[in-house]
């Protein structure tokens, strides 16, 4: 018997020593290579902020995935998703997102899934789309919710930013503030305060050109919003400002003091109305202003504006002769791709009975990121405008028969603090007066934050030499600088 569990013992020793000098030795590392094990490693790579690592570990887990495996493709797609959006490779992340709502199978699972697709259609500028995702969401996800706010107040529709919001207040708790999540929620439902709350607001602005015409321009207005609506995108919202400019070329010195009131609403989703109105004085003259504007815009990718103003020409020799305009625009824009095709046409009539004709077109390419992740967002933009004056015999304004501008601008905007935002434009282009041209360059460069007590404040300077209502012509600069304060009364 003894003798018989011996041999049985040696027997099983070889079977195993044959077993394993037949396999070969790729399969002795199978658990350690299989997807699952992949998984887990991107799992830790993007805990352990590797995004660029856990990007690897989910692509080679789902290169060997079969079709039948939904949990674990999920699981995968859902973590290269993340680990693309960390590394700002936006459609990339879109493109994963989109499937891993598609392959959840629980709803929990795609509430997750639909939060991070709505991040990246609003981080593409589609915030309708973001919106439609969100919203129905919004009540059972703290971050559906956040992107459901965040594209509505993009869209400028504040009451549905509220709802949205305030369908996950009482689930915030302490642990819950600290995170990126929970500080995203709470500087969204500020910005509604905001935007909702009685605003005091004043700005001023100096500006110099070639000519030595110095302009100084001093506001302070008020603005306030009705009660709030369940019904309507956003709030009924009114303002009054008085304003004071002075026009100074070292000869002459007009004072433009006026008043002014206006009201913004929205009928629906779709239409937002702005309407103006005040009255002006520029010495023995007194004039009424008014303006009004239109701007509808049914999906993400077209809108169309229409616009009408009425003001007097705020040149100090336009002024004394007491020139006036009437000015109607109809514009519009679409989206191809992810480039944005915008354009109008304009009219303008003047009280010396000259006619001016032209139009503006504007081609915007998508936001890239030429230093990689976490460096300014910059796009390119060709920029055209052009127009013509019947009359070429009228004086205090720029009347060219013709002029024509061409230029190639630099959209940069980055974030330079979490609460503070610089977007800054730069072009070089030609421009044609009368069919001789010469060189242009434009910068227009702004920070914007908030100060203590929620005061909003941008500050910006611009320089410039294309053509403008005071150009003398060729060779014409003009450099501003303003500074815009916004102080919420609640």
């Amino acid at each position: 018997m003894g003798h018989e569990v011996v041999v049985r013992r040696i027997l099983q020793i070889l079977s195993a020593l044959l077993l394993a000098y037949a396999t070969p030795p790729c399969l002795s590392a199978v658990t350690a290579d299989s997807p699952a094990a992949k998984i887990r490693a991107g799992h830790a790579a993007l805990k352990d902020e590797k995004p660029a690592a856990a990007l690897e570990f989910y692509q080679s887990a789902l290169a060997t995935l079969p079709a039948g495996a939904r949990e674990d493709r999920f699981a995968a797609t859902l973590g290269l998703a993340r680990a693309a959006a960390w590394l700002e490779k936006y459609a990339l992340a879109e493109e994963n997102y989109r499937a891993a709502v598609t392959l959840a199978s629980r709803d929990e699972d795609r509430a997750v899934a639909s939060a991070g697709l709505a991040e990246m259609l609003n981080v593409a500028d589609r915030p309708r789309a973001a919106f439609d995702l969100s919203f129905p969401l919004a009540p059972k996800s703290l971050a559906n919710a956040v992107q459901a706010g965040r594209a509505a107040l993009v869209l400028g529709w504040e009451n549905r930013a509220r709802v949205a919001l305030e369908s996950q207040a009482s689930n915030i708790t302490s642990e819950i503030a600290e995170t990126r999540l929970g500080r995203t929620f709470r500087t969204q439902m500020e910005e509604v305060r905001f935007r909702t709350a009685p605003v005091l607001s004043t700005r001023f602005e100096y500006s110099e050109d070639s000519d030595g015409v110095r302009t100084y321009d001093t506001l302070l207005g008020l603005s306030m919003s009705a009660a709030m609506s369940q019904v309507a995108p956003s709030p009924f919202r009114w303002d009054i400002a008085g304003r004071y400019q002075v026009v100074d070329d070292g000869q002459r010195h007009t004072e433009i003091p006026q008043i002014q009131g206006g009201l913004s609403f929205r009928p629906s989703e779709d239409l937002k109305v702005t309407l103006g109105a005040g009255v002006a004085n520029a010495g023995d003259w007194t004039y009424p202003l008014a303006a009004a504007q239109a701007a509808y815009r049914r999906s993400d990718d077209w809108g169309l504006e229409f616009s009408a103003e009425y003001d007097a020409v705020k040149t100090n020799e336009a002024l004394e002769r007491h020139i006036k305009y009437y000015t109607a625009t109809i514009g519009g824009d679409f989206r191809l791709g992810n480039t944005v095709f915008a354009g109008a046409i304009f009219r303008q009539w003047f009280s010396d009975d000259n006619v001016r004709t032209g139009g503006v077109a504007r081609i915007t390419s998508p936001s890239f990121l030429p230093f990689g992740p976490g460096s300014p967002a910059v796009a390119l933009q060709l920029y055209a405008r052009a127009f013509e004056n019947s009359r070429t015999d009228v004086v205090g304004y720029f009347h060219p028969k013709r002029y024509d501008e061409e230029r190639l601008n630099l959209l940069l905007s980055t974030r330079v603090s979490p609460s503070w935002v610089l977007r800054a434009v730069a072009g070089v282009g030609k421009q044609s007066i009368e069919g001789e041209r010469s060189s242009t360059f434009n910068t227009d460069a702004t920070i914007s934050g908030q100060l203590p007590r929620a005061v909003r404040v941008d500050i910006s300077v611009r320089h410039g030499d294309s053509a403008a209502f005071s150009s003398s012509g060729l060779g014409y600069s003009q450099t501003s600088v303003s500074m815009a304060l916004a102080l919420p009364l609640q």
